[in-house]
């Protein structure tokens, strides 16, 4: 097994107290930079959002729901699932989406193996094409797969992105500068919230340019001279 020269930056989802010798032996470790622990979903979903996160450790007590979101949402994250010792139900559905099953307690002496796995993982999420021809969304309790080709403008909000087709929109959980290194040559951040498809642009005035339909995006001033010269 190659040893690993880097540490990698680490959420922990800690929904009990019991779980504080595991935080414990993880952010002791060269291997893991713990960034954030928290006990809430909602607060590992805005972390994700908004800091570059490598890997999560999740308890298995995480919804298959939740979980999926997030793997759909953050594909280049590596997951590893702890479970307690003392569970003979664990959810195996979870297995399908993480990157590696630890059982709890903890042993100093895995996270070796971990950090080798998850360094596998980033690795092969690294070597996928630059750029894709379609995304897909949660559109309620549906995953939607949307063409880039009919996408007019993503806009950020928040914790999460918007899509913008001829004649609906879809909001899902992510991040625009993740979204935008996955995206076709044709597609140009224009704002710190906005990423326009170029094909869609019919005119450029002042500082906003305008879309297919009528709609009026605004170009933020660090971006106005790079936006002029790939669209004009």
């Amino acid at each position: 097994m190659e040893s690993i020269n880097r540490s990698f930056n680490t959420l922990i989802y800690k929904p009990s107290i019991t779980l504080e010798a595991t935080v414990k032996i993880i952010g002791q470790s060269d291997l893991f930079e713990v960034v954030h622990v928290t006990a809430s979903v909602a607060q590992i979903f805005h972390t994700l959002a908004v800091m570059k996160i490598d890997v999560v450790f999740l308890s298995d007590t995480i919804s298959t729901k939740d979980l999926q979101t997030m793997k759909e949402a953050y594909p280049e994250v590596a997951i590893v699932v702890y479970c307690n010792s003392e569970n003979q139900n664990v959810n195996t559905s979870l297995l399908n989406f993480a990157t590696d099953v630890v059982t709890l307690p903890l042993q100093p002496a895995c996270l070796q193996l971990i950090a080798f796995r998850v360094s596998q993982s980033l690795r092969v999420g690294a070597s996928t094409p630059s750029y894709c021809d379609s995304v897909k969304v949660r559109d309620g309790g549906t995953t939607r797969i949307i063409s880039t080709t009919k996408i007019k403008y993503i806009k950020s909000e928040g914790e999460y992105i918007k899509y913008f087709t001829d004649d609906t929109s879809y909001l899902t959980l992510g991040a625009l500068k993740k979204v935008s290194s996955t995206l076709p040559a044709n597609y140009v951040q224009v704002h710190r919230s906005y990423i326009v498809n170029t094909e869609y642009v019919t005119s450029i005035s002042g500082h906003e340019l305008t879309v297919l339909n009528g709609e009026k995006i605004p170009i933020g001033r660090t971006f106005l001279h790079e936006v002029r010269n790939l669209i004009l």
